[in-house]
């Protein structure tokens, strides 16, 4: 079986990538064309448009919370890396840059780009055979080669560090990744009574707040991070439309 460990440090994949990753074929093989990924790709294809279908139905429903709530929490869906945050925009009113997006035609699901994580919650929600594990955590991103392909770089050594002694600003796994996820997302519920299944009214105070203990960080950063927490946590029984 091929050697896939040097894919773990990638944190986006083509949907051509993915699918030779879930065969257990390195894409980056100059050999990996041989071998078919049609079958797998269809089944990307089928899930990626399963989220097209429930953008629209979200857009045009008469009631657009229920229809954004069903949709969102729908594992069956296959979200890109520019379908993703669209569909947060929806529910604070944002239709137009949807609606755009999902009038154009749709681009080769071999040549999309998903995150690692999205794939991996797809991939377990539904039972997907995949050889690669898409659930290791990404550490350094992926950088193109000379034939196109993106191969993530290769990893060194933190200076002053033997190669076999982990660095001291080692990136969490999943599973630690997730824990402090929930743990932003209920903080915000729990202090600041946001709803990050929703507008996430308060973010500027969060952002205050922060600031006056010298934690800087972007509104888009912080929004970016409670969008991905609110997958993790159950929305509360009054907000599930």
């Amino acid at each position: 079986m091929a050697d896939l460990s040097h894919w773990d440090l990638a944190d986006t994949f083509t949907g051509s990538e993915a699918a030779y990753l879930m065969m257990g074929v390195d894409p980056s093989d100059p050999e990996a064309w041989k071998r078919s990924t049609d079958h797998v790709l269809r089944r990307l294809e089928r899930a990626r448009d399963r989220a097209h279908t429930y953008a629209w139905n979200a857009i045009h429903a008469q009631s657009r919370k229920k229809a954004y709530d069903n949709w969102l929490y729908e594992k069956t869906c296959l979200y890109s890396e520019v379908l993703d945050p669209l569909i947060f925009w929806l529910i604070e009113g944002e239709v137009d840059p949807l609606e755009d997006y999902l009038s154009r035609l749709k681009p080769d699901v071999a040549d999309e780009t998903f995150s690692r994580k999205e794939l991996a919650r797809w991939v377990r929600n539904n039972n997907v055979p995949s050889i690669y594990r898409f659930d290791l955590e990404a550490s350094v991103p992926a950088t193109p080669s000379a034939s196109g392909a993106t191969v993530p770089q290769a990893a060194t050594p933190a200076q002053g560090t033997a190669d076999d002694t982990p660095a001291a600003t080692a990136a969490p796994n999943s599973r630690e990744r997730n824990t402090l996820l929930r743990i932003i997302g209920g903080l915000a519920m729990a202090t600041y009574k946001m709803n990050i299944h929703g507008r996430m009214d308060g973010i500027t105070e969060i952002l205050e707040d922060l600031a006056q203990h010298g934690v800087t960080v972007s509104e888009e950063t912080l929004r970016g991070k409670l969008r991905e927490a609110a997958r993790l946590i159950d929305p509360p029984a009054d907000n599930k439309g």
